[in-house]
């Protein structure tokens, strides 16, 4: 479990959730 994972969970279903996503655009990868 990577800390994207959690921050995924967090702002699940949230707009931010999408800009977290751009900044760690490693996350998706992993």
């Amino acid at each position: 479990m990577t800390a994207c994972t959690v921050m995924m969970q967090r702002t699940a279903g949230t707009t931010l959730y999408r800009e977290v996503n751009s900044r760690f655009h490693a996350c998706d990868d992993q």
